[in-house]
């Protein structure tokens, strides 16, 4: 874990880093039979994991952060909270979970990670489980010299790493923080080694704002 998102998690402006993809993703799940959510990569759970919670549904919360889940803590048993790294083997049993939910989280890693946490959660998943996620493209990055980007939103620098595919802020509040930012169709593959993905709009991978994809799939095994 990244000491970064120990301060984010602490700052009083927290809730401008929580996803508002739940909103995308609960009209699904209420019309599927969903019993059993995993939030990962959750945060303090404010957004997605409390909103479920109240809708009745038995939610179990993961992330790298102790300062998040803590916070998660003030809502949601402990017993059903997960401090780890998701890009190691996730500390569940197989086909555990009627719908996993990461949004805004899965990029923190490499390419290679990222397959992994994918088949892991694949593994966790029941057959024809849900899988909701959310990414950032890369076409917000502006390149402005070799192997150094500007990004468009906070006009910080990130440094580019050809080897690994990441970007990594040189300042800011995730200074340091590793990005792997993936394409619409790039994203698009890699989740369809797992997951048969669900067109929304007559699209697999959908861009809800400037700096999110949204895609949802049910798991194939």
């Amino acid at each position: 874990m990244h000491p970064a998102y120990e301060e984010i998690w602490k700052n009083k402006d927290s809730k401008k880093f929580i996803s508002n993809h739940i909103n995308y993703a609960l009209p699904i799940i209420e019309k599927n039979n969903i019993k059993r959510i995993l939030d990962l990569g959750c945060g303090p759970c404010k957004g997605a994991s409390f909103l479920l919670q109240e809708k009745g549904f038995d939610v179990y919360a993961f992330d790298a952060s102790k300062t998040a889940i803590k916070k998660c803590s003030e809502k949601i048993d402990e017993s059903k909270l997960k401090i780890g790294n998701m890009y190691e083997t996730l500390p569940y049993e197989n086909d555990f979970f009627d719908c996993v939910i990461c949004f805004s989280a899965i990029n923190h890693g490499t390419k290679k990670e990222i397959t992994k946490c994918l088949a892991e959660i694949s593994r966790i998943l029941k057959k024809n489980g849900l899988f909701f996620v959310s990414h950032t493209p890369k076409k917000y990055l502006l390149k402005e010299k070799e192997n150094i980007f500007i990004n468009l939103v906070d006009k910080e620098k990130w440094f580019y790493s050809e080897k690994e595919n990441t970007f990594v802020p040189v300042s800011g509040r995730e200074k340091g923080v590793i990005h792997c930012f993936l394409e619409e169709k790039e994203l698009e593959s890699e989740l369809e080694k797992f997951f048969e993905l669900q067109k929304i709009n007559n699209k697999k991978v959908i861009e809800t704002d400037s700096r999110h994809y949204f895609a949802f799939g049910k798991n194939k095994k």
